[in-house]
């Protein structure tokens, strides 16, 4: 693998593109040009390959005049050079970009390092040592090369013809590699890593049937057969929606027989649950310590790489329990329970622990230590070796570090640490204060504490409303985080902190996506990392692997509502209903009164337009949550739907006056509002709503950021008849929204990714209503690539409308109500409907949305 420290050119082009000359990357300004940057693109798709100045033209500037195309593409290659090579000297050979015959090559030598090259020798090498049966070796090589894969290739150019079959290569080389390292990791005994390869495959491509055969095998032998037949039913529905295809009889067989050995409920040892410590202080006070101790454990134990640690949010349900360990085990679904005891008094502790095998509640391991507070890093690693040892793994070497005894450099500053996290477990906003005030304490009293920055960052960004501007919390929540991976760059919870500010930003998907892996990568057992990379492949229409994180989630927490509630929004996206209601219905027997999953089924039900469904799951969000300010928006916005303006609007205003000002529930309501203000006719006070937003909020950060409350103002700015500030409110969220160099993308607005459809669209409503049929045209023609099982065919439906294709129009809205799509929620009042109100086809649009009178 090319070394890239010596290198004195590096370029990323795999998920992002980057050009670094030593080590400093380019900026934009030092591009005369766009076409300059895609000429090395196009050279880089082939590098020691020429390129005549015939194809070079065909892919830089086809439409250009044939007979000025050469001096064209000469004058780019000039650009090029000097932007890669500043000192070149006017007459030399370029030691980059050569001239071969009639034609261009990049050259890759010694002093150039790109990702995918290197990505490409990686899992070359790896390959070698496969066929050696070197697997340590080759996991080493395999885990460093798919490490490049940071996501697609040239990813900001995913309709340039020259870059497809590049593309389509690297990605099947990238599941190739994962499926060599799960072969790898199986044949060293590592079935949880080999597992979560597949699962990754999966994630990408949930058809691959040897993958889902092979999956099935790895979670036989670690004893997850009842996963493994869920699998082969996951399996068999993806090759269907798919392929069209049945499973093979080898996938088949390979499920009869699992299913033929399946007696029972399976507990898979390497599945551990460490029940929360008892306390035998006689301070109460002390309660923190035992609890400290509990997710210290458990954070210890996660470092073993092929253990699944269950979460605290899910065991703390079982603290001072005086449940049978089989029911508890059954529960958490786990086959082994770690379980014990903790007396402190003064400095001296005392911690007995023991391991308990769920399914004969033998202890397979026991101990008990007694000494300074000082000595507990020591006592944590330790068990945690021990349960490996007791438990038949092989620890790594990198593990093997990880749990090495060390000591707690200031005692003090450890237990404001252990203070903060018990108060920030209880996730509300008062013990969040509290939490952040022992981080702080112990980060002044240690500031080597890398665990402390990294949960101070946490309290800094989750616990910003009604109390900090968010974009003040999110610097401050930066300046942590960078702390803390400056004092240990393998901190899990440190890049699991990172990807968090970077999805609450929505600055950056890429750099979100590179430290959630990592944060994986470091620790498997994390459910947060798992949450959090789930979110992100959701803001970016990648659903199936969003759902495929989120259910690992769930399985590392499995009595968390929250997870739950995530994934089923996922499968709302892909029109997946019954799944969405019944991962709803888990989450509200876990918790009752869980806040997201009564208003997300509320939502699911306006989608399936089943009002009276909707209004039922109202009074029972009223009944839990009736004086917060989302009760009113939820009912505004039902009432909205039914075409009742006046109350729509009464709910609807409640709902902001309840709000924080300036948080982002906030201004979440104001589009709400802003929305209803469009459909009542009433467009100056809709464009108010949003000013207040865009003022209060100029960064453009948190849920939402800019681009829909943008396109909201362009609505009204269009019926007003203000055609340049529409375009411009456009233009200023397609920037956002579309922003190549930062690989940024939303993080959850209402519309989610379906804005990357609207916002052309929407340009093209307002040249349709300026005259300027062309340009109205070529939006119709981008709208009509929109997929036609998914939503956005609103969006072709109300063009077509507006340019008088009213056949077409239909056509589309047909397909739309089909697909669920929350645009024509508003069918009933949206002005963008109102050329066809008087066409016989619209009244029966509106019966199959049982939204006639």
């Amino acid at each position: 693998m090319r070394d890239r420290s010596s290198a004195g050119l590096c370029v990323r082009t795999l998920g992002s593109f980057e050009v670094s000359l030593h080590g400093v990357p380019l900026p934009e300004e030092a591009w005369p040009r766009r076409k300059t940057q895609e000429l090395l693109k196009i050279l880089l798709t082939s590098p020691d390959i020429p390129f005549t100045l015939d194809q070079l033209s065909d892919a830089l500037v086809p439409d250009a005049d044939p007979s000025r195309a050469p001096s064209n593409i000469r004058a780019r290659v000039s650009e090029l050079r000097a932007v890669l090579e500043p000192d070149l000297e006017h007459g030399r050979d370029s030691q980059y970009v050569k001239h071969i015959g009639e034609g261009y090559a990049f050259r890759l030598d010694s002093d150039c390092w790109i990702d995918f090259a290197s990505f490409e020798d990686g899992l070359a090498d790896a390959e070698r040592a496969t066929d050696d049966e070197q697997w340590e070796d080759a996991v080493e090589r395999l885990e460093t090369a798919l490490g490049l894969y940071q996501g697609k290739f040239l990813a900001e150019d995913r309709y340039a013809e020259w870059a497809q079959s590049i593309r389509r290569r690297l990605r099947e080389r990238y599941l190739e590699g994962l499926t060599r390292q799960a072969t790898c990791y199986a044949k060293l005994g590592r079935l949880r890593q080999a597992i979560s390869c597949c699962q990754q495959i999966l994630g990408c491509q949930p058809y691959r049937e040897s993958v889902i055969r092979t999956l099935m095998e790895l979670q036989s032998a670690a004893g997850q057969r009842g996963r493994a037949i869920e699998t082969y039913h996951e399996g068999e529905r993806a090759l269907r929606e798919y392929l069209s295809l049945e499973p093979a009889p080898e996938t088949r067989a390979a499920y009869e027989r699992i299913r033929a050995t399946s007696a029972g409920k399976d507990l898979d040892p390497r599945r551990i649950a460490v029940l929360p410590f008892s306390n035998y202080s006689p301070d109460p006070e002390d309660e923190y310590f035992a609890d400290g101790m509990t997710e210290e454990l458990i954070g210890s134990l996660a470092k073993v790489r092929d253990f699944r640690v269950i979460a605290r949010t899910s065991v703390i349900r079982f603290k001072d329990t005086k449940q049978p360990i089989s029911e508890v085990a059954a529960a958490l679904d786990v086959g082994s329970i770690l379980e014990g005891s903790v007396r402190k008094a003064g400095d001296r502790v005392r911690i007995s622990a023991q391991l308990i095998d769920a399914r004969t509640e033998e202890h397979l391991w026991a101990d008990e230590y007694e000494g300074d507070i000082g000595d507990v890093f020591a006592v944590q690693r330790n068990a945690a070796r021990e349960v490996a040892q007791a438990l038949r793994i092989e620890l790594a070497s990198g593990e093997r570090q990880a749990l090495s005894p060390q000591d707690v450099e200031d005692v003090a500053a450890h237990t404001f640490f252990l203070k903060g996290r018990f108060f920030q477990s209880q996730r509300q906003l008062h013990a969040t204060r509290k939490a952040r005030e022992y981080l702080e304490k112990a980060t002044h009293l240690d500031p080597s504490h890398a665990r402390a920055y990294a949960a101070l960052a946490d309290a800094y960004a989750l616990g910003s409303e009604g109390n900090l501007p968010i974009d003040q919390a999110l610097q401050m929540a930066q300046t942590a985080v960078d702390r803390a991976l400056q004092i240990d760059a393998n901190l899990a919870e440190a890049h699991t902190s990172q990807g968090l500010i970077l999805l609450l930003s929505g600055r950056d998907n890429v750099a979100a996506k590179r430290s959630l892996d990592r944060a994986i990568e470091l620790n498997p057992s994390s459910a947060t990392a798992h949450n959090w990379q789930g979110v992100r492949c959701n803001g970016i229409g990648q659903y199936e692997q969003a759902a495929a994180y989120q259910k690992a989630a769930i399985s590392l927490d499995p009595l968390s509502p929250y997870s739950r509630f995530l994934l089923a929004r996922t499968l709302v996206k892909l029109n997946r209903f019954d799944e969405a209601l019944d991962y709803l219905d888990q989450a509200l027997e876990i918790d009752p009164t869980h806040w997201g999953s009564m208003g997300r089924r509320i939502w699911c039900h306006h989608l399936l337009r089943n009002w009276d469904a909707a209004k039922a799951a109202l009074a029972a969000f009223e009944q839990h949550h009736g004086n917060t300010f989302a009760y009113p928006r939820y009912r505004g916005l039902h009432l909205l739907y039914l075409g009742r303006l006046e109350e729509s609007h009464e709910q609807l205003v409640l709902s902001r006056d309840r709000g924080t000002r300036g948080s982002s529930f906030y201004h979440y309501s104001l589009v709400r509002l802003a929305e209803q203000l469009l459909c009542a006719r009433r467009f100056e006070e809709s464009i108010e709503q949003i000013e207040v937003i865009l003022s209060e909020n100029p960064s453009g950060i948190g849920a939402g950021g800019q681009e829909e409350p943008l396109f909201r103002m362009a609505i009204a700015l269009e019926q007003l008849g203000r055609f340049p500030e529409a375009l411009s409110a456009l233009s200023r969220a397609s920037d956002l929204l579309f922003a190549e160099k930062t690989g940024r993308m939303p993080w959850i607005p209402s519309s989610e990714v379906e804005m990357s459809i609207w916002l052309p669209a929407a340009i093209g409503m307002v040249h349709a209503a300026m005259g300027n049929q062309d340009k109205a045209r070529e939006a119709l023609d981008g709208a009509r690539t929109c997929p036609k099982n998914r939503g956005g065919q609103s969006a072709r439906a109300v063009l077509c409308f507006r340019l008088g294709r009213f056949d077409e129009g239909f056509e589309a809205l047909d397909l739309a109500i089909g697909n669920h799509d929350w645009f024509i929620l508003t069918i009933k009042t949206h002005p963008w409907f109102d050329p066809v109100r008087d066409d016989p086809r619209f009244a029966q649009a509106l019966e199959r949305m049982n939204l006639s009178d």
